[in-house]
């Protein structure tokens, strides 16, 4: 029985973490965009737009499952 609590736990930290990634992500996306498209070695500018409307959604997500 103490196992399954211990688990419970360990997925609600696990969640939080990611909760707090995405915002950084998302922060480092939109602070580095011009650096990121001038490169061009991360992301074409396509794929970029793409990654950041992924992240958006799945930010949103997240906070529409709260």
């Amino acid at each position: 029985m103490q196992r399954v609590n211990d688990t419970e736990m360990f997925n609600k930290v696990e969640g939080l973490n990611d909760r707090e990634e995405m915002p950084d992500h998302l922060r480092f996306l939109i602070r580095y965009e011009e650096e990121i498209l001038d490169d061009g070695v991360i992301f074409s500018e396509s794929e970029f737009y793409e990654e950041l409307y992924a992240t958006i959604l799945m930010i949103a997500d997240d906070l529409r499952g709260e």
